[in-house]
């Protein structure tokens, strides 16, 4: 959680920094607003995607020659490892929901404040969209599919012409509903700061695109530039609209007089893309899986190398032993698991590739290749510590012969009535499910018999 709520902000950064630095000052209005919008749902979704690298057969001594196990694994001292209530994570998502509840609660609050506003106002339909006359002096703004607007105001013969053009492009282009959806991304991960910044260029965004329409509705261009420069000292005060400000109006004046040429704009597209690209591939994860071979098929191997040094065996088979570990899988199975995140896999594989016939024999023969051991495994009881541990239903679940009991029901039986039992720890997502801690697996040996009986021989 801790890395995903990370790579969100991160992305997000980047993204929006590479807005403000390559398309912000460009007249590609349209495109912008495409990109803004697009790098929001990219911040959420880029470090949810997974990228999977299938490994080819001849890098089996780095994964095993029987495949990764996938089913979960369990040290066997599990049991001994006393439980604590993760507090400081419960306490973390207690303020996290928090700051959702105060974020959500103010932003439905502010809709209906305006939605009541303008329900008991005077209205004058123009087209799809409603003109809200006011008797108050306000700042012309449109909110969803509404304009508000200074009764006066909206009957003088320009200036209402020009700035109602100005609005009803806001409202026709559905720019509420950009701020809006920023809004919930903001509320649902309101600790990322970078949220700011987007609401600043999305608004700025916005303004240029109206300009756009209203100067094309405009014969005197100059006069609707002097009409921006008297509203700078007002000031709307509302949420969800685009208000007038200093520095907005600055940057929109300079755009009405800029030009930017067309090999330009695309290059600076193709840039930003590219920056979609970069974060795709820096802020997704990896997933490794191996091909195994069809004894029908015709496998492909590696090509032996003239040989490796005494040194780089020596790494190779230090950084596999450390890589490597035995456990004992919830289905029975010994055998033995690789962290991929505790090696570099191309050094690794360069130094395979560099080992001549004899070295990679003597790596099978010595056991490095590892493989999953099909024999049963040995039958063992709890002990009386552990079996009184387990009645703690707040920290414990309980299986027999893999059906859900309620704990009280352990009381029925003794340690010695099993022939097996394993103890698995949850992970964080599935303990918010279940509402405990620890998974107890206990098999009576009529199951184990049952599951074992024909238990396949060792693999060599």
């Amino acid at each position: 959680m801790i890395t995903y709520i990370l790579k969100l902000i991160l992305c997000s950064a980047l993204l929006i920094g590479g807005y403000l630095w390559l398309l912000e000052k460009e007249k590609m209005h349209r495109f912008n607003r495409f990109f803004l919008l697009f790098s929001i749902a990219c911040s959420f979704i880029v470090p949810l995607l997974t990228f999977g690298t299938v490994l080819p057969t001849d890098t089996l001594l780095l994964v095993g020659s029987h495949g990764t196990p996938t089913s979960p694994v369990v040290p066997n001292n599990a049991a001994s490892t006393p439980v604590e209530a993760n507090y400081a994570g419960s306490i973390v998502l207690l303020v996290y929901f928090a700051g959702i509840a105060v974020l959500a609660a103010r932003a439905i609050s502010s809709l209906y404040r305006q939605y009541r506003f303008i329900h008991r106002q005077q209205k004058v339909k123009l087209g799809r969209t409603t003109i809200v006359l006011l008797e108050q002096q306000i700042i012309a703004h449109s909110f969803f599919n509404c304009i508000l607007i200074n009764r006066e105001e909206y009957n003088t013969s320009f200036a209402g012409n020009a700035i109602v053009q100005h609005e009803l492009a806001h409202a026709r282009q559905k720019h509420s509903i950009d701020l809006l959806l920023l809004e919930l991304a903001r509320i649902v991960s309101w600790f990322n700061p970078c949220w700011l910044l987007y609401k600043k260029a999305i608004q700025l965004n916005h303004e240029f695109l109206a300009d756009d329409v209203a100067m094309a509705q405009c014969a005197d261009v100059t006069a609707y530039q002097h009409l921006l420069l008297s509203k700078v000292s007002q000031a709307s005060g509302l949420s969800l609209t685009s208000p007038f400000n200093y520095s907005i109006t600055k940057k929109r004046l300079y755009m009405m007089t800029k030009n930017t040429s067309r090999s330009n704009v695309i290059l600076k597209q193709l840039s930003a893309c590219m920056l979609v690209a970069v974060c795709t591939l820096v802020f997704s994860k990896r997933s490794y899986a191996q091909v195994t071979s069809d004894k029908s098929k015709t496998t492909q191997t590696a090509s032996y190398g003239s040989g490796t040094t005494k040194a780089l065996l020596h790494e190779y088979d230090s950084v596999l032993a450390r890589m490597t570990t035995t456990r004992i899988l919830k289905n029975g199975r010994n055998g033995t698991v690789i962290d991929m995140g505790k090696c570099d896999m191309d050094r690794m594989a360069s130094i395979y590739l560099q080992m001549n016939k004899e070295q990679r024999d003597a790596r099978k023969k010595s056991g490095v290749l590892w493989s999953v051991v099909l024999n049963p495994p040995a039958r063992n009881h709890p002990s009386s510590a552990q079996w009184k541990k387990w009645s703690d239903a707040a920290q414990y679940g309980v299986w027999v012969d893999d059906k859900r009991i309620p704990n009280k029901e352990l009381s029925k039986f003794q340690p010695a009535d099993f022939a097996l039992y394993y103890v698995s720890r949850l992970s964080p997502n599935a303990i918010k499910h279940d509402k405990f801690y620890v998974q107890v697996d206990l098999y009576t040996p009529a199951y184990y018999n049952k599951l074992y009986a024909n238990r396949l021989k060792p693999v060599s």
